[in-house]
């Protein structure tokens, strides 16, 4: 549903005469008869069951034939609130979901980020290392040339 919408539920929800309603609630209500408190709200018919033949079956019975869309409609007094509320929850926790999903790419682009310089860190280091191994081995080996020159000299 879009925002504008679930606005509008809100509204007719709102404006709506306070619940609880009630299908037939005292025993001698007519069919489709919907209440709010002693008070008839509607009666609610379905026209494709209005042929007096189709409802003198119906009488037979002791059936209401409108009853499923009474009981919708006095569903929908306390149902559509609860609907919208859960709507509303759902969406909170979507919210909260991606907000979360979202620090999360943070952190991980953040610990990419210190992992990329310590990678980078590691390997300044070992140039250096190499390059004092090898500054150190061409020092020794020019400290061993100077010592033997100068032994040669001194003989």
């Amino acid at each position: 549903m879009t925002p504008e919408q679930i606005a509008a539920a809100r509204a007719l929800v709102e404006a709506a005469t306070p619940g609880p309603w009630k299908y037939r609630p005292d025993r001698n209500d007519d069919w489709g008869v919907i209440k709010a408190g002693p008070f008839v709200l509607c009666q609610v018919r379905d026209p494709e069951k209005l042929d007096d033949e189709i409802l003198d079956d119906y009488r037979a019975a002791k059936i209401d034939p409108w009853e499923p869309n009474a009981r919708f409609i006095a569903w929908c007094r306390d149902g559509v609130p609860a609907i919208l509320d859960a709507l509303a929850a759902a969406e909170a926790r979507a919210e909260r979901a991606e907000m979360e999903r979202d620090y999360d790419r943070r952190q991980s682009a953040h610990k990419s980020t210190v992992i990329d310089k310590l990678n980078a860190d590691i390997d300044a280091t070992t140039l250096l290392k190499r390059n004092y191994a090898e500054m150190k081995d061409a020092a020794e080996a020019r400290a061993a040339d100077l010592t033997a020159n100068l032994e040669k000299a001194l003989r």
